[in-house]
């Protein structure tokens, strides 16, 4: 998974928008971070999730173990489809509009901030199915 440039590139990008949110939280890069679960339960999930970790480590913040009294990121994948209306609805579709939104969620102490990605390349459609 790390070699491939699709995984990276999102790991990257997840990593990148939830440095952002914690220093948006705490005005710092000296703060750790735990990286929830995904919802999935499967190999690829837990795959992501361990580089995901490393790319977070890699900007400069401290990864904890276990939950606990530190920033916490969760990130759920969620399929989305544009209707032709332009307006944006979560049903899952199969068609060639098929596309998913990123959520991210950090928290730190009772403060909670949220940003959505929209990954934009048709070749991590595959991938992103693995991690719903």
């Amino acid at each position: 998974m790390r070699s491939d440039p699709t995984w990276s590139s999102l790991a990257n990008q997840l990593a990148d928008t939830s440095c952002a949110l914690v220093r948006q939280l705490t005005n710092t890069n000296n703060i750790v971070i735990y990286v929830e679960r995904a919802a999935a339960h499967h190999d690829t999930a837990y795959a992501f999730r361990s580089l995901l970790l490393a790319r977070i480590a890699q900007r400069g913040f401290s990864i904890a173990v276990v939950p606990g009294n530190v920033a916490h990121i969760a990130y759920q994948v969620q399929p989305m489809r544009h209707s032709e209306g332009g307006a944006v609805d979560q049903t899952v579709s199969a068609g060639p509009d098929h596309r998913y939104r990123i959520q991210v969620t950090a928290r730190f102490h009772e403060q909670i901030v949220v940003a959505s990605l929209y990954p934009d390349s048709a070749s991590l459609d595959g991938n992103l199915q693995k991690l719903l």
